[in-house]
């Protein structure tokens, strides 16, 4: 099973995906690149 979770704050989005209980993926956006580019949050 696959798990995104998507914490966004007031100075970066951070995401963390889960593959079957193992991190996978993390990463962090600045919260005013996803402001101003939202495709960004959809692309990573």
């Amino acid at each position: 099973m696959r798990i995104l979770g998507i914490d966004p704050g007031i100075v970066s989005f951070d995401l963390c995906l889960l593959n079957d209980d193992k991190v996978t993926f993390e990463d962090s956006i600045p919260s005013s690149v996803v402001a101003e580019k939202p495709e960004e949050l959809a692309d990573r």
